[in-house]
């Protein structure tokens, strides 16, 4: 890996049953800030309110260990820029869908779970397709003729080289520019949704992120902001 000074202790393995959760155990048993541990494949990865997350190798599935910040409710959005500024070395069809999804050509390319303990640190996990999955309605990014046969690990420096670059905007409190990054490199903004949240269903035209990293939706003459769902186009598409 090459030298990062946010992420500079690198552990890879060959399987666990999930990179954040045993990151986790190992930020409370004392682990450095900026440990990054990389699996080749999660038996029990997971996603937002624990949904599976397919994690077969050929992926990378990797989670950072980040000192806590007031503007932890921005954290997602800071590692999606990473994520989709990496990619977008081999593709500028890579896009970011609200809250935390990677989008290549209308499909899920990957995916980000940020987790923390308050006040001492958060977690980000990223999983990445890079060859195809069992899931047909999955990207991956072979699909890319540009990226060629990138190893996993290269990757991985790629996006941890640009979360590096994100961070330094968020400790330099340039808020109002990475809401603005996250917006341009967006399906989401400007588009007619259909949100699931709580629940209920919400339809209306999403028209910016607040300050904290809400999804502002017009709808029905009013104004909403939502800070959790998921996200769909009316015809069922990607958001």
């Amino acid at each position: 890996m090459s030298e990062n000074r946010l992420c500079q202790n690198f552990l890879f393995i060959e399987e666990v049953d999930s990179t954040n959760r045993v990151l986790k155990e190992m930020a409370l048993a004392g682990s450095p800030m900026g440990t990054v541990l990389a699996a080749e494949r999660q038996s029990g990865g997971y996603g937002s309110k624990g949904r599976t997350w397919i994690s077969e190798k050929g992926g990378a599935f990797f989670s950072c260990l980040l000192p806590w910040n007031e503007h932890f409710t921005l954290f997602p959005l800071v590692v999606g820029v990473a994520c989709a500024r990496a990619l977008r070395t081999f593709s500028p069809e890579v896009f970011l869908k609200w809250p935390n999804d990677l989008v290549l050509r209308g499909r899920k390319l990957g995916g980000i779970l940020v987790e923390s303990r308050h006040g001492l640190w958060a977690i980000a996990g990223i999983g990445i397709n890079i060859f195809p999955c069992s899931l047909p309605e999955a990207a991956s990014l072979s699909e890319i003729e540009k990226s060629g046969k990138i190893a996993t690990q290269d990757l991985i420096s790629l996006v941890l080289f640009e979360l590096e670059a994100a961070w330094e905007d968020l400790l330099d409190e340039k808020t109002e520019e990475i809401l603005a990054a996250w917006s341009a490199l967006s399906l989401t903004i400007g588009q007619e949704v259909v949100l699931q949240s709580n629940g209920s269903s919400h339809s209306g035209r999403a028209l910016s992120l607040d300050p904290l990293g809400g999804l502002v939706i017009s709808r029905e003459g009013s104004v909403e902001v939502f800070y959790e769902g998921t996200l769909r186009r009316p015809d069922g598409g990607y958001a």
